[in-house]
């Protein structure tokens, strides 16, 4: 009698680690939840704080700070060809964007081309006018929710295209998106502090650059404890459904590692020496956190076979077994 547990994904006999995604995967996913994850939190802190570092080049008024916050979108450009370059424009690429019907990476497609196209659209208008921010028409402000929901959906959406592939338990899972989304937040908090201070040397750093830094390192801070409370939670679900869990527990306690290193660099910013050494090591130990974790899922998925196919080989086993 063939039973569930006979068909359970936790016989090896019917696993195999995925080599569909790769790196190029794991890039695609990082640079566009980072540059989503830079411009949600870049646009609340605008709608908060509205930063103003504005320098005269040419006679013309511009505001390098919303250049700081809102130029999340160019990251997320610059991880849209490795998509294309993982998939092949002649072969899959265009098949799997003109099925939003049937394909997330088609739905997913669009999703960040939008918010790209409505971002850039942002990030240009202030960037050469800072004024539109001071006087916000209805139709500006329209732009701006619209862009914020589509960043949103981007940073949800790495998450949900891995959850959305079948047969990969690792991947197949709630837990997942939510991950991913947090990591968009505290990668683009950094990506936040890092253009700040670099942005920062054009102009005195006044009280705008500590108040924006306290800012966002406290906001670092309280993702860093909820990244790690829903990896260990990520852990735990998969855990419930799977023998083989040696990997994947070496793989989460590496990412936990990189939190906590950067936690300890934010919080000794914080509390103990305001260096930027600080900053910069805390950013380096999340940015590369945040892409090894994205790299990590990809290899420690084991795609198991289609329950159909499983039953057909367990027929065909029974039968050879009956013969001999």
């Amino acid at each position: 009698m063939i039973t569930e547990s006979t068909l359970s994904i936790r016989n090896p006999k019917f696993q195999r680690p995925q080599r569909e995604w790769r790196w190029e995967i794991a890039i695609y996913l990082y640079m566009a939840g980072m540059g989503a994850g830079s411009f949600v939190v870049g646009m609340f802190t605008h709608w908060l704080e509205n930063p103003s570092m504005v320098i005269q080049v040419s006679g013309s008024s511009i505001d390098i700070a919303k250049f700081a916050l809102l130029g999340g979108p160019i990251l997320a450009a610059i991880g849209a060809p490795f998509l294309i370059l993982d998939l092949g424009i002649r072969r899959r690429f265009l098949y799997a964007c003109l099925n939003p019907k049937t394909s997330w990476v088609a739905r997913g497609f669009l999703i960040l081309s939008t918010f790209i196209i409505l971002g850039l659209a942002i990030l240009v208008i202030s960037f050469f006018y800072p004024t539109v921010f001071t006087q916000r028409p209805a139709p500006w402000l329209a732009l701006e929710i619209l862009s914020l929901v589509f960043a949103l959906a981007t940073a949800l959406y790495t998450g949900v295209l891995l959850k959305s592939v079948k047969y990969v338990p690792l991947w197949n899972t709630p837990c997942l998106p939510i991950l991913f989304f947090i990591s968009a937040l505290s990668t683009g908090t950094m990506v936040l502090i890092f253009s700040t201070m670099g942005y920062g040397y054009f102009v005195p750093r006044g009280e705008w650059f500590y108040k924006m830094t306290d800012l966002w390192v406290c906001f670092g801070q309280i993702l860093i404890l909820v990244e790690c409370f829903v990896l260990a939670l990520y852990f735990m679900v998969y855990r419930k459904g799977n023998r083989e869990t040696d990997p994947v527990v070496h793989f989460i306690l590496r990412e936990i590692g990189w939190l906590i290193c950067g936690g300890i660099a934010l919080f000794s910013y914080a509390h103990f020496l305001r260096h930027p050494i600080l900053l910069i090591a805390a950013g380096l130990f999340l940015l590369i956190g945040g892409f090894s974790l994205r790299l990590e899922v990809l290899a420690q998925g084991v795609k198991e076979q289609p329950p159909m196919v499983r039953l057909i080989k367990i027929g065909v086993n029974t039968r050879a077994f009956g013969k001999g």
